[in-house]
């Protein structure tokens, strides 16, 4: 009985601190590092995310819509430099669903409607 109120107790904390962790990230600027596309910096407000890669010479907005505490929504909304190929069609959707938080890292999975790919990328918090 008591073990199984303390494993109840310890799911309760991890499920709380995860959803105070994911409001964490919901603005500030990233750090995206990926072998295929390099570094991205990703700025983000309450409304937007604005993604910044050097290696590629793309900068594009989406408009984010965050769907729950730990999940959110990315729309393409301007490239302001680069390929049109990185930019996507505008019915795209990314949805992006933050897996694990601590401190200034987080681990978020990524799918589409566009794509059957899941991917999984870590993101650092810088500010």
């Amino acid at each position: 009985m008591i073990k199984t109120l303390f494993t109840g107790l310890l799911l309760l904390f991890a499920m709380t601190s995860q959803s105070q962790n994911c409001s964490d990230f919901r603005t500030g600027l990233f750090k995206l590092s990926d072998d295929v596309f390099g570094k991205t910096i990703i700025s983000r407000t309450e409304t937007e995310q604005t993604e910044t890669n050097k290696d590629h010479d793309v900068k594009m907005v989406y408009s984010i819509n965050w769907t729950s505490k730990c999940s959110y929504e990315l729309r393409p909304k301007k490239l302001l430099k680069g390929d049109p190929i990185y930019f996507g069609n505008p019915g795209d959707v990314i949805m992006a669903e933050i897996i694990k938080a601590d401190d200034n890292t987080f681990t978020v999975k990524v799918t589409s409607n566009f794509s059957d790919q899941v991917n999984e990328f870590e993101m650092v918090k810088m500010k």
